[in-house]
């Protein structure tokens, strides 16, 4: 996800990386699904994710507005990169759902 961002910052228009904010932003993911990206890739790599859904709740405001603001070219480049996000999140989301591993899924005995 990250290396498509790099791309379309230094190759179409870096406005369009506000769709990958605004999803990070302004669509906190659950702390079960990170938990299952931090079991898969590591906290570290998952910190960003951990902080927008733990301390970065209502932050999607000033986004949302600053996106509003965009003339109809800049806004179609967002919703494009923001929907792109969303279905490689979307994809990853899937993968894990394959192949959680028992210890994830098994219930203690009582």
């Amino acid at each position: 996800m990250v290396g498509s961002q790099f791309y379309i910052i230094n190759y179409a228009n870096p406005v369009a990386f506000l769709g990958y904010m605004a999803f990070l932003e302004c669509h906190p993911l659950p702390m079960t699904e990170i938990e299952a990206l931090e079991e898969i890739y590591g906290k570290d790599l998952i910190r960003t994710l951990r902080y927008h859904a733990v301390h970065d709740v209502d932050h999607g405001s000033d986004l949302k507005e600053f996106i509003l603001n965009l003339d109809e070219k800049e806004q179609k480049l967002v919703k494009d990169n923001f929907l792109q996000t969303a279905e490689y999140y979307g994809r990853e989301m899937e993968r894990i759902e394959r192949t959680v591993p028992p210890y994830i899924t098994e219930q203690k005995a009582a």
